[in-house]
């Protein structure tokens, strides 16, 4: 069995995503998370937005309306992407000033 690679077009999809958060003025992406719109803590922002777009996608889905459902799969990708990274970034961030404090 041959493997298949990431679809281009998902790809590009969650890339115009991210596009549409900047023309927003969202750059939390960008900034790796020092500046962000969220109000208050950045990680409860991305699981409660995360939370908003995958309802989005199972009401879309429950509804039948697979147009919208994989309109919305882009938005649940991209917030998982985000909190991952988001997670990841929190732990060099640790790293690096468990380093600093013992310098």
């Amino acid at each position: 069995m041959s493997t298949r690679p990431v679809d281009a077009r998902f790809v590009l999809a969650m890339d115009g995503g991210l596009q549409h958060g900047r023309d927003k003025g969202r750059t939390g992406w960008d900034t790796r998370w020092a500046e962000t719109t969220f109000e208050g803590d950045v990680f409860d922002g991305l699981k409660n937005k995360f939370y908003e777009e995958v309802t989005e996608l199972f009401n879309a889905l429950v509804d039948n309306n697979l147009e919208q459902a994989a309109s919305e799969c882009p938005d649940v990708a991209n917030l998982a992407m985000m909190i991952w990274d988001f997670i990841h970034t929190q732990k060099e961030r640790d790293v690096n000033e468990s380093r600093d404090s013992r310098a």
